[in-house]
């Protein structure tokens, strides 16, 4: 933006308004200060002009930057954009939240953003509809893990090596909260299994569910 910083905090207001359109705290919008190599001159900030104009501008850019979004999020989601809304980081589909698809992208989502127990929450409503979907499973249960949670992620992994024994992520995962459980001596067996279960990958033990 190219109004003036120190005058009417008109730093924040354009924060704000961008934000309010794309979803977006404040805290996580830049706003460029005024700089010619950048920005576009302006004279000064008088009355409520910077806000009713630069903000305008504003807030048209980030509604474009939206539709941007949307459309890409729609044709990664193959879903239409009227089902679409960006909130909270990304966009989600809102017609159907229960959808098992939709909840794992979400639970992706939530992760990046730090919201862990809210991605478990998704998860776990992934599971519920498809049980044997492993990768959701392991997902999970790493992420147990990152939350203290070891019992709850020893019981997702017993359940997934019962299902597909000698897995090295579920081996190894299995491993990492026996160890933070004082369990060392099963902690050690399981990292041995996975490493030996590796399928001629040297890392395929080493790819980590975690935060």
């Amino acid at each position: 933006s190219a109004v003036k910083p120190r005058i009417e905090k008109a730093m924040t207001t354009m924060a704000i308004m961008a934000g309010e359109e794309l979803a977006l705290p404040v805290g996580r919008i830049s706003v460029s200060v005024p700089d010619t190599d950048v920005t576009p001159y302006d004279q000064q900030t008088s009355s409520s002009r910077g806000t009713f104009s630069m903000g305008g501008a504003v807030a048209g850019a980030a509604r474009e930057i939206r539709a941007q979004l949307l459309k890409l999020a729609a044709d990664q989601l193959e879903a239409s954009i009227d089902d679409l809304a960006l909130a909270d980081y990304g966009a989600l589909l809102r017609i159907a939240p229960d959808d098992p698809d939709t909840l794992a992208r979400r639970a992706l989502i939530y992760v990046e953003q730090g919201k862990l127990d809210a991605a478990v929450g998704d998860y776990t409503a992934v599971l519920k509809a498809v049980p044997d979907d492993l990768e959701s499973r392991l997902r999970r249960a790493g992420l147990s893990i990152a939350l203290g949670r070891d019992k709850d992620a020893i019981r997702d992994l017993d359940r997934l090596l019962a299902a597909k024994p000698g897995l090295p992520e579920a081996l190894y995962n299995r491993g990492r909260a026996e160890m933070l459980m004082g369990d060392f001596k099963a902690a050690a067996k399981d990292f041995g299994a996975a490493m030996e279960n590796r399928n001629q990958n040297p890392y395929a033990a080493l790819r980590l569910y975690v935060v």
